[in-house]
Formats: C-alpha cells, structure tokens, sequence
C-alpha cells in the first residue's frame, strides 16, 4: 500500500480580500513572492484562469534555477484557486486548493490544502516552501520592500495538520 502525504493549513493576512487574491492571481505580483528563501521569480509564464498552464521560474543569487509547472482547475474570483503543480525536474505531481474568505475590510483568512506527497520529507520541506512564501507576501500586502531582514513570522502563519492516507 503506497501512501500518500497531504497538509493544510489556515492563516490571516493583515489585508483586504481583494488586495490578497490579485497577489495569487497577478503575474506581477506573483513574481515579488512566491519564491522561498533567498531565491526569486525571475520568469512566470501562463494565465491564472482555469484550465491554464504556468511555469514559474525561481533563480538564487548564484544564478542556479528551478521551475515548477503546473495547471490552473478552478479559478473563483476572491474565493478559490485550485491547481496542480510539479518541479519541472520530477514527475511527481500534487494539487493545491486555496479557499479564500474576508474576516474584515482589512483581513483575509486563507486555508490551503497541498496533497499528493509520496514520502513524508517531500511534504515538510513543501511545508516549509509555503510558510516562506507567505512571510514575504504578508509583507509584500504591508508595503514592505526588504525581504532579507524580515522578522520571523512562522507562529502567525503556520498551523499545519499533517497526516498521510492510503491510495
């Protein structure tokens, strides 16, 4: 029986649900976060709109590279985006599901749901992945331009339940 890992998560950012989903959804806004550490979109490629494909590509400091690629199913306007997402060098494919939902005028509570892991260190480090991405967008929504010197934010944004299920 092979088994398969999943997590999910909820988190609040501090701005409007507009404000958060154009930043899931607009090219521009997706290259200024979605890349983790010290690495940086240097080309994302495709349309958020369902059943489109993408290819965004992270590149570090040294100049090495790393793409993920993947396909647009459900685009909901300030509510949901579902995708499926792979690195470009595996075969090894997950799905993603984003709910979004406005607490107040000024926050937005996002629950995520990444499924698909076939071991269990796949799925932490993709845990990880996110919980990075999400420290550089909250700040991004505050208007913050230094990512390097950001404080450390992991005990606001990360609630994770982990469990793995047989397929």
């Amino acid at each position: 029986m092979l088994l398969i890992y999943e997590f999910s998560f909820q988190t609040i950012l501090n701005a409007s649900l507009q404000s958060v989903f154009k930043a899931f959804t607009s090219p521009q806004q997706l290259s200024q976060w979605c890349a983790p550490n010290n690495l940086s979109v240097c080309q994302f490629v495709g349309k958020v709109e369902k059943n489109e494909d993408f290819r965004l590509v992270m590149q570090g400091e040294d100049g090495f590279q790393q793409s993920v690629v993947g396909t647009y199913h459900t685009v909901i306007h300030e509510h949901q985006i579902t995708f499926s997402a792979r690195w470009e060098d595996t075969n090894d494919h997950t799905k993603i599901a984003i709910d979004f939902a406005a607490n107040s005028n000024q926050t937005t509570s996002l629950n995520i749901k990444h499924t698909g892991f076939k071991t269990k260190n796949d799925m932490v480090q993709q845990q990880f992945v996110w919980i990075d991405c999400l420290e550089k967008l909250s700040l991004l929504l505050l208007d913050v331009d230094d990512f390097s010197s950001r404080p450390s934010m992991h005990k606001i944004v990360y609630d994770a339940a982990s469990n793995a299920s047989p397929t």
